[in-house]
């Protein structure tokens, strides 16, 4: 299969997750208090924690060991899910304490055994979908996540029209997770080879930096949420929490550029002039969509909250969010540079101290700001960590993985973004196109055939090394 055709089956199911994520929220919201709105977000911020502490990587480790040998990522996959059971437990056992540091009511409490568990089942998913990733079975997971958000909506729907208490809406959210997770399983055990044996000490070795990595990574992303539910209360978290959703969606559409290409970088010597070439290719499309999302977000900011939530009062939140958008795909070039090459204890011990940072930011001034205490905590350590990786690429690969054509690439729109604030929203909307399409011809040659190959041809190339047509 094509990085092309990768790039096609990630599209369909990240449009699937993200429709099915966002508009479970958008009809949670319309539903529910701004309170309970909040009550419901912390819990789901809580529960990316979760996620990323027991899927850890896992997922990146087994779709890269089967893309080398399938029958050893099989192996590595069974492992992998007892380790992340044995994780979750203790997880469990932590609520109790994490209520009391973040002041939780009762309700709260319930919501975060809930989601909680909904994230255990989705970590198992997504390590499930990493061996189809190694295998080259994308079609597998278009399986997994299409039908199973097309019954969460429809169970959204019904929620909504009742009028559902905010617990109703956890359970629905955990039932969907059980369905992804029989789905992935039932393909799994279709498509598995013959497992081998595995070590546990190598695999702990595997597993440890990974989790650590990915558990500060996700972190990172969650920590001013729950920071705010510590200093300033709910209903301040609803309001950002409309902000962010809207805004972390557009992260969704970086999946797309960049899983295609793990598979082919995974067995690449990371110094050969086709593993830079494509990691130039990645890296230059990831930050050209970054900001073309930056800028239709700030262009379309109230028209997309007045359809979401059916007022604009979080607008000005989605501007300072904007930059924390772009420095967060730019650590996330960086990030997938260490998983693939390491070291990732330096990695994460340069994400930890971001949280550490946005977290103090945030407390300290998030009764004077409010819900843009955390986002300009968000900007500011997302850029901390994204200079602080940067450098240790260069220190230690003598290499960055930014093509020369980047900066010119991205200029209209990171010009346009940057002079937002100059401009009223109906000249934002009006530039808005002629930003975009400048940013489109200043990409470079073999960037713009990736992304008109993506959507409108099949049989080309633009991932070095890759046959031209499909093979499945």
């Amino acid at each position: 299969m094509t990085t092309a055709s990768r790039s096609r089956m990630t599209i369909a199911w990240q449009i699937a997750r993200l429709a099915g994520n966002t508009l479970f929220l958008v009809l949670a919201r319309r539903a529910l208090s701004l309170a309970h709105f909040g009550y419901l977000t912390t819990a789901f911020s809580f529960g990316v924690v979760v996620l990323f502490l027991v899927t850890g990587g896992l997922d990146r480790l087994v779709a890269r060991e089967a893309a080398r040998n399938a029958a050893s990522g099989a192996a590595l996959l069974v492992r992998s899910v007892v380790y992340q059971l044995f994780l979750f437990a203790a997880v469990a056992a932590a609520v109790p304490y994490i209520a009391r540091i973040l002041h939780l009511k009762p309700t709260e409490t319930a919501l975060f055994y809930i989601v909680g568990a909904a994230s255990l089942l989705m970590g198992v998913t997504f390590t499930l979908c990493g061996f189809q990733v190694g295998i080259d079975r994308f079609k597998n997971i278009v399986l997994t996540f299409v039908p199973t958000n097309i019954i969460l909506l429809a169970g959204a729907f019904v929620l909504f029209i009742f009028r559902a208490p905010v617990v109703a809406w956890g359970l629905l959210w955990l039932f969907s997770r059980f369905l992804m997770f029989g789905a992935a399983l039932f393909l799994f055990l279709r498509t598995r080879n013959k497992p081998v044996t595995i070590r546990t000490g190598r695999f702990l070795i595997m597993a440890l930096p990974m989790g650590l990595f990915y558990l500060s990574s996700v972190l990172l992303l969650q920590v001013d949420t729950l920071a705010l539910r510590r200093a300033v209360g709910a209903s301040t978290v609803g309001l950002y929490q409309e902000a962010f959703r809207l805004v972390i969606a557009g992260t969704f559409l970086l999946r797309p550029i960049e899983l295609p290409f793990f598979p082919t970088l995974s067995v690449m010597d990371p110094r050969s002039l086709t593993y830079r070439r494509d990691w130039s290719n990645m890296t230059t499309l990831m930050l050209f969509v970054a900001t073309s999302v930056g800028a239709g977000l700030i262009a379309f900011r109230k028209p997309l909250l007045w359809l979401a939530f059916g007022h604009t009062d979080a607008a000005f939140v989605v501007v300072a969010l904007v930059g924390f958008l772009l420095m967060r795909s730019v650590c996330d070039c960086f990030a997938q540079f260490f998983i693939i090459n390491g070291p990732l204890l330096l990695g994460a011990g340069v994400m930890f101290a971001g949280v550490a940072f946005s977290w103090f930011l945030t407390i300290r001034y998030a009764s004077v700001l409010g819900p843009m205490a955390g986002a300009f905590a968000s900007f500011l350590s997302h850029t901390m960590v994204a200079t602080a990786l940067a450098v240790s690429v260069l220190l230690i690969f003598r290499q960055h993985p930014f093509g020369v054509r980047l900066l010119p690439a991205i200029a209209p729109a990171g010009g346009y973004i940057a002079a937002s604030n100059l401009m009223p929203q109906w000249l934002q909307i009006l530039l808005l196109p002629f930003a975009l399409f400048a940013s489109f011809i200043l990409l470079p040659s073999h960037g713009r055939r990736m992304l008109l190959e993506v959507v409108f041809i099949r049989r080309k190339r633009f991932a070095a090394g890759e046959r031209a047509a499909d093979t499945v």
